[in-house]
């Protein structure tokens, strides 16, 4: 069996390479009251100080519903997130830094 490689029994060089690398660093949040009834609370617990973090609130379907912008200030900072202008539904929470990306189900109740 020939390999894409063109070597007869060895393995294609993409195989060999890892997917991604252990010390890549990923976005950790916590939420909370979730169902939420006005405000959801978001704690960032490894964002980077100082660079841009965009929150958006989507329907299932994708679509944005409210988007909020910051810079956070320290690490394992905690922001409200209002959510008073939005129906009773299930929904999606992003929040993106960079090319990091984290996303959580919310459900909104009155």
């Amino acid at each position: 069996m020939r390999a894409d490689n063109g070597v007869e029994g060895e393995k294609p060089e993409i195989a060999n390479k890892p997917l991604a690398k252990a010390d890549e660093q990923k976005l950790e949040v916590s939420i909370w009251s979730n169902p939420a009834r006005n405000v959801l609370m978001v704690s960032l617990n490894a964002f980077e100080a100082a660079k841009k973090l965009v929150m958006v609130l989507m329907q299932a379907d994708g679509r944005a519903v409210v988007a909020q912008n910051l810079l956070p200030a320290v690490k394992e900072q905690q922001v409200r997130f209002d959510m008073r202008a939005v129906g009773v539904k299930y929904y999606l929470f992003q929040l993106k830094q960079g090319s990091l990306t984290v996303k959580k189900q919310v459900i909104m109740l009155r």
